[in-house]
């Protein structure tokens, strides 16, 4: 106890002042150190949203990339199944074209040149178009 009573009459108001004053000095430094580190972790923070923002924009430009290639295949997906339907139907041709040994002659040829059977062909001729025996073509029927 006599400790105690020497340590509290130490204590006199100038220097319990000077006392209060170093903690005092104490506190401000380390509210200054204190707030020296929260001003750089908002910096950091902020920077990190930044970041994100970016993150963002490129992964919607990623999503845009993405569905344009999908858009791309669709379309040459249908382009194919285009063609192979267009592949497996037949496909006629009519030529009229003058005959070999007399070129007042006109030769009518009708070939199939698809992979698949053309039925139902039906050729029609122009009304102006005569055979030299007076007879219309448009007139003729070919089975």
């Amino acid at each position: 106890m006599d400790v105690l009573v020497e340590l509290l009459g130490w204590f006199n108001t100038e220097r319990t002042t000077a006392v209060v004053a170093v903690l005092a000095l104490a506190g401000i430094a380390y509210s200054a150190q204190s707030a020296s580190a929260a001003k750089k972790q908002a910096r950091s923070a902020k920077d990190q949203a930044e970041r994100a923002k970016e993150q963002v924009e490129l992964g919607r430009q990623q999503v845009d990339l993405l569905m344009r290639q999908v858009r791309q295949a669709e379309a040459v997906e249908a382009a194919t199944q285009q063609a192979r339907r267009e592949s497996l139907q037949p496909n006629v041709l009519v030529d009229v074209a003058p005959g070999v040994n007399d070129p007042g002659v006109f030769v009518l040829s009708i070939s199939n040149i698809g992979t698949s059977v053309a039925r139902n062909v039906r050729v029609r001729a122009l009304d102006e178009m005569v055979r030299s025996d007076g007879l219309k073509l448009h007139e003729l029927t070919v089975r």
